[in-house]
């Protein structure tokens, strides 16, 4: 459960991350970057991170990750997993490759992102959850594992992020 949405800055207007908390004091949170950083020049390893920082144990997930490894490696640092969705599929994504490639396995999860973000071959079309197929298939193919073995892993991630079954 979510009790609230924080917006952590905004730039014209635009916001430039959000952090959800869970409803459990001691529940995971959930950021979203989802590229804006680049597009208005400003350091994405500073805000989110930072409040992030400011709640000593704060744990969760940085969902539809489109950010550097500097960033990533900073947010596994502090305890948190990376989501990767469709996007590391499209041919522009070098840098979400990059990323998905260096996750340790124990903290990678794999999203939809729904309805946004279909990953290849179905890019265009409303994304809809049986659409992860896809992208665990890529992902499994650019970590050079089975697509078996990276779905147990990011599943078994889940559970143990979430504290519930899937």
């Amino acid at each position: 459960h979510i009790s609230a949405t924080t917006r952590v800055g905004r730039w014209n207007s635009c916001p430039i991350a959000w952090i959800w908390r869970s409803t459990s004091r001691d529940g995971p949170w959930a950021g979203c970057c989802c590229g804006v950083f680049d597009r208005f020049r400003i350091s994405p390893v500073t805000i989110p991170l930072d409040l992030l920082r400011a709640h000593a144990g704060a744990f969760g997930v940085l969902h539809c990750f489109t950010e550097s490894w500097a960033m990533a490696k900073q947010a596994l640092d502090l305890g948190f997993y990376i989501s990767i969705s469709g996007i590391v599929t499209f041919k522009n994504a070098d840098n979400v490759r990059d990323v998905a490639r260096q996750v340790p396995a124990d903290r990678l999860l794999v999203e939809t992102d729904a309805p946004w973000l279909a990953p290849v071959p179905k890019r265009g079309k409303t994304n809809e959850p049986a659409f992860v197929t896809h992208t665990a298939a890529f992902l499994a193919e650019l970590r050079q594992t089975s697509t078996e073995n990276l779905c147990r892993q990011t599943s078994d991630n889940f559970v143990r992020l979430f504290g519930c079954g899937v």
